[in-house]
């Protein structure tokens, strides 16, 4: 029996993947930050289909570092959390909004799995709570990203699941006394040193690496 060229399998594979384009809406949620962290990191996000391979991506990613419960004692310092045993405290939302390009792979009359690419805007924000507010002041900063994956979603099972990476660049124009950008959550809820930071130019990855979600 001979075997189908690759060049035929390509054509059939384009050919089933077009028959099913229709856009769709998921609510999907990305588990790996705070299970990895053990921390409040919770990504969020919609993807809405505008057209046929044309998806709107909103993200919001709410983050804190709750804090420890005291020695036996330190209530009466003076500062009791100055030596990070309260744990750094940090609030902070990450906020993107982008459009992504898809290209499906295979598609069936109820799911499809395909390719994407999603440009995007990225704004955040991070904080300490309270009177420790005012020493450490408040982190902005604005950039862009980029992220591509393999993407599947099913309207008959409700599932969706995507496989992601990305890179972005920001720039903080207030970074307070945090020495870490507020667009990376994981190291700025750790109890790594808070020092003075100067604004800078910041390329990092996006390291969400998994969605997982409801169509609807």
């Amino acid at each position: 029996m001979r075997l189908p060229s690759p060049a035929l399998l390509f054509l059939l594979c384009g050919a089933t993947a077009a028959a099913h384009e229709d856009p769709f809406r998921a609510l999907w949620v990305q588990p790996l930050a705070p299970l990895v962290t053990r921390t409040f990191i919770v990504p969020v996000g919609l993807s809405y289909g505008l057209a046929p391979e044309t998806d709107l991506t909103v993200e919001l990613t709410p983050y804190a570092w709750l804090p420890a419960p005291l020695p036996v004692g330190a209530e009466d310092a003076i500062d009791p959390c100055a030596s990070n045993i309260c744990g750094n405290n940090v609030h902070g939302l990450i906020a993107t909004i982008g459009v992504a390009f898809g290209h499906p792979l295979l598609s069936r009359d109820d799911w499809e799995l395909g390719l994407f690419a999603a440009p995007k805007a990225l704004a955040a924000v991070a904080t300490m709570p309270g009177d420790r507010a005012l020493f450490f002041g408040t982190s902005y900063e604005l950039g862009a990203g980029l992220d591509v994956g393999l993407e599947m979603h099913a309207h008959g099972s409700g599932l969706y699941a995507a496989i992601v990476v990305g890179m972005q660049m920001t720039r903080a124009f207030s970074s307070g006394r945090f020495i870490l950008p507020a667009s990376w959550p994981a190291g700025m809820v750790s109890n790594s040193g808070i020092v003075l930071r100067p604004e800078a130019l910041v390329i990092q990855p996006n390291s969400n690496l998994f969605r997982i979600g409801w169509v609807f």
